[in-house]
């Protein structure tokens, strides 16, 4: 959740260049972030000298490990081979060749040229690594798996066909336990010799060399496709795969080449296999059985070893201790729980937020030029107040004093904070980053593929009794069979125009895959990206090049169709209540059964005619046509009551019920919405006095614990008052409420308002005032929410708003009232079974949507949007500040007119007092009088920062401050904590040759024929 804890109101940002620095207007600074040397770290000459002496040692030991694994170790290999090799069947794939190899016909290191020519490096395999574990748990687990030989105890069944069913596709499958029946030849081979002596009930797999009787396995299955997973056999009953493509080479196509049948194997493979394509040449080749039964194959050999898996420093280091996987079979407490875990902790910690935002940042570098464009700066990210060097904004979820700490290393010291994110790591109270460390996993798997490139089958052998030591991982790859019905879909729905969420709606799509969502086809379909790619490659092939484009009869049907549905389960039910009113108010409450469970544990509601909870999906749909408090009533209490008749229990807020989730609700400034939100709290009896101990039944009070008002909705509002108001500074002051932070700001903002004689401004503060909860909705000080709550919580309801962009993407406009609650019922429906696929598979729709994630792209659309103002302010051609000038010049013309109104509000409004409630007393301070126009007196700060980390007085972040405030003292009403007490008057100083001898050094000039406003000189005066 984002909010904005940098508190500025109208800032214009400061780029690199002074040119833009012009006619500044400064109301509030808070801490933003900069950039730093990035060769601040790194001025000691000790600590280069002690990276190069790190560098010098891992250097040696490399070299030390390639020596042992180059020289000595096939010495060992070619002393014990001889006496230790006594079958075949029990061999290990340690060395390149397998079994059938004699101990002087030993295969060349991995990095041999003859074995580096052969290698695949467009094999997208090698390149798709595991995706890091991070638990911090560790438990001895065996994956159950394997297969046992013949249990019937006869050991002579022929063979036993059957189907191998995978998610949305299937291979036909063929056991055989003798050798393979004789077909034609598809390459080259010799006749086949008779091998000397065969284990007993085995079948031969390979021809051995010198003393080696080759490669005996137990069992021969013959495939048609590719696995997803190589099961691996126990290591008395080894196994043997026979993949034949020849009636399917299209999978061997790709969009800009051919891949091999190894390469294509290991593709479709969800684990990761890396390793050697085998050697061409001839004595490196081996003799295969099983592919002819007459006629010997030769084939390159590929041993594949398995990528293992990588987990975090801060892990339990025995947390894979013991494991063992034989198939894949899938555990959800090892995948998709973790994740799950992980993401609700993230968004209910505060220090997680702050973290993952710090993790953002602190690896991306400035990428602010000089004057001439011809370097840039490349620092790193620090905090500093101010807008000097500023490249991003802090988002408003993250407290400035936590990420303060954390950017000075110093202990953090959270309140309340009992939720723990495993994806966030602290030791002694500072944080610290943790590494991946790779896992090796002793899996291996031998192909073997025939030379003769127009024969598409390969033999693939798993080494016997060597399981996988980690768990199986997410399902990402996407099949050939699955890949192959998608783009069948795409193809209906045709390429021109194709988005993933025009195919996947598409009432094609649904024909073809047999009414089921591409989501539920296969896991890896879940993924946004994948899809995405699959229809991004179907454009591509067709256009190589690119596009080159970036009444009471409705209410009748409707309550047919809730009879209808009346007739069904509860748990069953889509529309739930069909209300109407005496003056012909129409309220419809559909809630999708299999999302309500979701709302029990939101974190907050989010009022837009929708509503959305944490998880990000609509569950519930009001359809109304008024907006009266009586009609809101039906809406609240019409949710609250489906979710309970759904899920069987209540719905609650947590400042109610300590067991509940909710923390507020959020919505625009429309007051029956929220009064109706309070009557039904009341009704339901939700805040029991006796209970939880706040003894209080009024709506207004209540309101003031759970309702938070939207801050884009209070600043459209204000914005309406601009064209209204004769004094711009009074425009931004209004602006400034939300983030006023003392009982003295808020007074004074109290009593601006309240005396002004602009009729408009009138009648927007009246509104304001008709409803006792408005303002503390929108403040945090005056709000009765806790400071935690408030800052969980968002401030605005652009996530809702854009729902509406996605509803109307899929189900268009300008529907009828009941075509269009169906249309949602089948979309909220289509949510509902991803949101299961997700939950039962750990894959979600975005895989990038952590905090951490977030941040990043918040940022990189903030850089994009500041580049294209910049191209923008440029090609004006400084017109931008001319107009600046001007709107100043013309606003000297009314300073007069507003100090008269001033003074005689004074008059008017002697000893004029406003209480205000906030969270330590019930009445606030008493208000003081206007001191006068809104001019600006120019007051240096910079005396109080000593150094480059001295403390500001305003935030609780450490940073220099680069630039003078200007201060409004006519609208902050009193005078500010840091001036001395003194007999001066200021503005006459202003006005000395002793202070014109000081701003000429500091660099400042008036804009006026008065000098009565002053701003910072874009260039200052050379010494």
């Amino acid at each position: 959740m984002a909010i904005d804890v940098q508190r500025l109101v109208n800032i214009t940002p400061i780029s690199f260049h002074r040119s833009h620095t012009a006619h500044m207007r400064i109301d509030r600074v808070r801490c933003l972030l900069g950039y730093r040397d990035p060769w601040v770290n790194y001025d000691l000459f000790y600590d280069l000298l002690v990276k190069l002496v790190r560098f010098i040692a891992d250097l040696g030991i490399s070299a030390c490990a390639i020596f042992a694994s180059a020289v000595v170790e096939p010495a060992l290999v070619f002393v014990c081979s001889p006496d230790t090799r006594q079958d075949g069947s029990s061999s290990t794939y340690d060395d390149q060749d397998g079994p059938d190899q004699s101990p002087d016909d030993q295969p060349e290191s991995d990095h041999n040229c003859d074995d580096c020519g052969e290698k695949d490096v467009d094999d997208p395999s090698m390149s798709d690594p595991y995706p890091p574990i991070c638990v911090s748990y560790g438990f001895a687990l065996r994956l159950r798996g394997g297969r046992n030989s013949d249990e019937s105890g006869d050991n002579d069944s022929d063979s036993e066909e059957f189907e191998s069913a995978a998610a949305g596709s299937s291979s036909k499958c063929k056991r055989k336990s003798l050798p393979t029946k004789s077909r034609k030849s598809k390459g080259k081979g010799k006749a086949r010799a008779e091998p000397d002596s065969d284990p007993e009930g085995a079948i031969q797999v390979t021809v051995g060399k010198g003393r080696s009787k080759g490669m005996f396995v137990n069992e021969v299955i013959e495939l048609d496709s590719a696995l997803e997973y190589w099961n691996v056999p126990p290591s008395d009953y080894p196994i043997t795969y026979v993949v034949d493509l020849n009636d399917s080479p299209e999978c061997l196509e790709a969009l800009d080449k051919t891949f091999t049948v190894d390469a294509f194997l290991k593709k479709q493979c969800q684990d990761s296999l890396s390793g050697p394509t085998g050697s061409h040449v001839a004595d490196k080749l081996a003799e295969v059985l099983i592919l002819e039964e007459d006629v010997s194959v030769f084939c390159r050999r590929s041993n594949l070893s398995c990528g293992g898996s990588f987990s975090c420093s801060f892990a339990a280091p025995d947390h894979l201790v013991g494991l063992e996987r034989w198939d894949d079979e899938t555990m959800d407490d090892l995948i998709s729980a973790p994740i799950r875990a992980a993401k609700m902790a993230e968004a209910g910690s505060l220090l997680a937020l702050a973290t993952e935002f710090y993790e953002s940042v602190i690896s991306k570098h400035c990428k602010s030029k000089g004057e001439d464009d011809s370097f840039e700066c490349g620092g790193h990210a620090v905090m500093r107040d101010g807008l000097d060097h500023r490249f991003t904004k802090i988002p408003r979820g993250v407290r400035e004093s936590i990420l303060g700490q954390i950017f000075r290393g110093e202990t953090v010291d959270v309140e309340d904070d009992d939720v723990v994110s495993a994806r966030t790591h602290f030791r002694d109270g500072k944080h610290v980053r943790g590494k991946l460390s790779k896992n090796p996993c002793p899996a291996q798997i031998l192909i073997l593929i025939p030379i003769d490139g127009n024969d598409l089958r390969a033999v693939v052998m798993p080494k016997a009794g060597t399981p996988h030591n980690h768990p199986i991982f997410p399902r990402t790859k996407v099949p050939f069979a699955v890949a192959s019905q998608y783009k069948k879909c795409i193809e209906s729905t045709g390429p021109i125009g194709a988005t993933t969420l025009r195919v996947d709606k598409s009432s094609s799509t649904r024909a073809i895959l047999g009414g089921k969502l591409p989501q539920e086809l296969h896991p890896s379909l879940i993924s946004n990206r994948r899809r995405r790619e699959m229809v991004r490659g179907s454009q591509l092939s067709r256009f190589p090049n690119g596009t080159g484009m970036q009444g009471a009869n409705l209410v009748s049907s409707v309550w047919n169709e809730f009879e209808e549905d009346k007739s069904r389960a509860p748990a069953d039910r889509y529309i739930h209540a069909v209300s109407t009113l005496a003056d012909d108010t129409h309220v419809i409450i559909t809630v999708n059964p299999d999302l309500a469970a979701l709302t029990l544990d939101a974190s907050w509601i989010m009022v837009d005619t929708t509503f959305v909870v944490v998880h990000g999906t609509v569950i519930g749909r009001v359809w109304s046509n008024c907006a009266t408090r009586e009609a809101f009533f039906l809406v609240w209490n019409g949710i609250f009551e489906a979710i309970e008749t759904i899920t069987g229990k209540a719905l609650n807020f947590k400042v109610f019920s300590k067991s509940s989730s909710l923390l507020g609700a959020l919505g625009d400034s429309e007051g029956a919405q929220a009064q109706a939100l309070g009557d039904v709290i009341i009704l339901r009896h939700l805040n029991l006095p006796e209970v939880d101990g706040m003894a209080t039944v009024d709506v207004d009070t209540i309101l003031m614990f759970v309702w938070k008002t939207c801050l884009v909705h209070f600043i459209r509002g204000v914005l309406a008052l601009e064209s209204h108001l004769d004094d711009y500074n009074l425009f931004q002051y209004l602006l400034s409420f939300p983030y006023l932070d003392s009982d003295v700001e808020i007074t004074e903002y109290y009593t601006v308002c309240g005396t002004s004689l602009n009729p408009k401004l009138k009648a927007w503060w009246a509104h304001k005032l008709s409803y006792p909860w408005l303002l503390p909705s929108l403040n945090r000080r005056l709000s009765k929410i806790s400071n935690k709550f408030w800052d969980l919580t968002p401030r605005d309801t652009n996530p809702i708003e854009g729902s509406h962009t996605q509803d109307n993407q899929v189900n268009n406009t300008n529907h009828s009232l009941i075509e269009a609650i169906l249309l949602a019922h089948q979309f909220d429906s289509d949510n509902a079974r991803v949101i299961k696929a997700s939950v039962e598979f750990g894959i979600w729709e975005n895989g990038n949507n952590s905090a951490r994630a977030r941040f990043s792209s918040q940022a990189a659309r903030q850089a994009r949007a500041q580049a294209k103002n910049a191209e923008t302010a440029t090609a004006e051609g400084g017109s931008r500040g001319l107009k600046a000038r001007l709107a100043a010049a013309e606003q000297l013309t009314h300073s007069k007119d507003v100090e008269i109104q001033c003074l005689r509000s004074q008059l008017n409004s002697r000893n004029l007092t406003v209480p205000i409630p906030t969270k330590d007393s019930d009445a606030g301070p008493s208000m003081p009088q206007c001191k006068g126009a809104f001019s600006p007196t120019f007051i240096d700060i910079s005396h109080s920062l000593k150094s480059d980390i001295a403390p500001s007085s305003s935030s609780p972040i450490a940073g220099p401050s680069k630039l003078p405030d200007l201060l409004f003292s006519g609208l902050l009403g009193v005078q500010p904590l840091f001036l001395p007490d003194s007999d001066l008057d200021y503005v006459d100083g202003l006005r000395s040759d002793r202070m014109n001898n000081v701003f000429e050094e500091m660099g400042c000039y008036a804009v006026d024929g008065d000098d009565e406003i002053l701003a910072s000189d874009p260039r200052p005066c050379s010494p």
